[in-house]
């Protein structure tokens, strides 16, 4: 089994690769009764990754979601094996009262471990975002997702434009778990030839 070539300080893939003939990527922004999805897939190895779909999907409720996005998915894998990367949101002592909320979260995530057999990378939301990209702070998403943007293809940029705030993340999560971007979506230097 091979470790993981990063964790969050230089720009490389960030999942173990042990399943050679996994050719795809689904990253899930979790949330509740809406999430952000984005599928990446490459044909000889992840850092070759194409961004090929993003979207928020929403239910009328919190148990609907993990099935949405199960239905989602498979559309998009049609049978191949792919790896799963989710964010993970962290309940902090001196935020109590959003834990409650974040029980929520936690609840779509282990909902769809069950479908996707256990997901393949989790992220606490400082590992891939630091600290830009909240709704807490003035300016909101809007900075993050510019720098985001910068590091997608023409062909990518559309995909997420259309994608709505929380499939923006999702393909952020994508590009971070893929080693395209650093932490807060810095745009990591093009590899030397």
């Amino acid at each position: 089994m091979s470790a993981p070539l990063d964790r969050y300080k230089i720009c490389a893939v960030r999942f173990r690769q042990d399943f050679p003939n996994a050719k795809a990527l689904l990253c899930v922004d979790s949330g509740a009764r809406k999430a952000g999805v984005a599928w990446f897939e490459w044909l000889d190895s992840p850092d070759q990754a194409t961004l090929l779909a993003a979207a928020t999907i929403s239910t009328k409720t919190d148990a609907e979601l993990s099935d949405a996005v199960h239905l989602w998915a498979d559309a998009h894998a049609q049978g191949r094996n792919f790896y799963s990367a989710v964010e993970v949101p962290k309940k902090r002592a001196n935020k109590r009262r959003f834990h409650k909320d974040l029980d929520r979260l936690l609840q779509f995530i282990r909902d769809c471990e069950e479908w996707l057999d256990g997901w393949t990378l989790r992220l606490f939301p400082e590992q891939w975002k630091a600290q830009v990209g909240t709704t807490l702070r003035s300016g909101g998403k809007a900075p993050h997702h510019r720098r985001v943007r910068q590091a997608l293809s023409k062909s990518e940029a559309f995909i997420f434009d259309e994608a709505g705030v929380d499939g923006r993340d999702a393909v952020g999560i994508g590009l971070y778990a893929l080693g395209r971007t650093g932490r807060g979506g810095i745009r990591c230097p093009e590899p030397d030839p």
